[in-house]
Formats: structure tokens, C-alpha cells, sequence
């Protein structure tokens, strides 16, 4: 284990490649140094992606597109996407990405998929993972659309024991 490849400088920290147990590293000499991924020449290169170390919020930049794919055609749980963590990092807070081989949305919380789009009908759930409609709710009683939150109560559209209300 250890540097394996230096490519500029040779004492100290540098630009090269190393190794660790179970780990391959790329690095760089200094935090504010990045590593930059495309074709061409170093005189004449086409940058694709980089990946800008310890400045800011910013962690990669990307020109293009970004395609994510399933690792596998298990889609128990959801298919390609990406975790999202809490503003701390101690732990995940949700997930968006495909649901399955129709659908794409958010998943977290008590609802799980609370937020759907039928890719293939162009619909929408909130609450509802099986849209039939553009835009569709949960098969729940209560508050469908807030339309102002009032100081002492909202003022919107809901459904009752078969009936909408309106209510403010």
C-alpha cells in the first residue's frame, strides 16, 4: 500500500495515484487542486467532469449528462437513483430516482413514494403511485390542496365521507 505513481513533484504531498486496503486513490497536491476527467490533450482538452476538492458547497461538476443505471434488474426498493443525506450527514434522508420500470419520484418518510410521475402517461401522484388522472392524490380523507396557510387555519380543497369540501 501507498503512493504507487507520482506524476509531479516527488517529496511531499503530490499529484499521482496510490493504494490503500481495498481502496484506489487519485490525488492531488494541495485541497484547492482538482481532478478533471475528459479527452483530448493537455493543451487542448475537453473537460467532462471534475471533481472541485474542499471549495465552497460544490463537490463535482459535471458538463453533460449524467446516466444512472440499475446495478441489476432487482427493482425491489426502487432502480437507478440517488440517496440523498441530511444537511449533517448523520443519516439518509431520502431518495429520488426510478421506482420502478414506469414511474421515477421522491421516496422518503412515513409515505415512502409520497411523489410519483408516470413517465410513460405523463401523470402525477402525490401520494399516489399509480396515477389515473394528470394530476392525482392519495385514496385518503382529508386535505388535498392548501392553497394559503391562515393564521388560524388553510384555505383549500379536501375530501370528506363522500364529499369536497372547500374549506377556510
Amino acid at each position: 500500500t501507498g503512493d504507487k505513481i507520482s506524476l509531479y513533484g516527488n517529496t511531499g504531498n503530490h499529484y499521482g495515484f496510490g493504494i490503500q486496503s481495498g481502496l484506489l486513490q487519485i490525488h492531488t497536491d494541495l485541497p484547492v487542486s482538482n481532478i478533471a476527467f475528459g479527452h483530448g490533450a493537455s493543451n487542448n482538452f475537453t473537460e467532462r467532469m471534475r471533481i472541485i476538492n474542499n471549495v465552497g458547497y460544490d463537490g463535482m461538476s459535471l458538463n453533460g449528462r449524467l446516466i444512472l443505471k440499475n446495478g441489476s434488474t432487482d427493482l425491489v426498493g426502487g432502480g437507478a437513483g440517488v440517496w440523498l443525506y441530511k444537511a449533517d450527514n448523520t443519516a439518509s434522508l431520502g431518495f429520488m430516482g426510478a421506482q420502478n420500470n414506469q414511474n421515477i419520484g421522491f421516496y422518503g418518510g412515513p409515505g415512502g413514494w409520497g411523489f410519483t410521475y408516470d413517465a410513460i402517461n405523463s401523470r402525477v401522484g402525490i401520494g399516489n403511485n399509480n396515477p389515473t388522472a394528470p394530476l392525482s392524490f392519495g385514496a385518503t380523507i382529508g386535505k388535498k390542496l392548501v392553497l394559503y396557510p391562515g393564521p388560524t387555519g388553510d384555505y383549500g380543497f379536501g375530501i370528506a365521507g363522500g364529499r369536497l369540501q372547500i374549506f377556510s
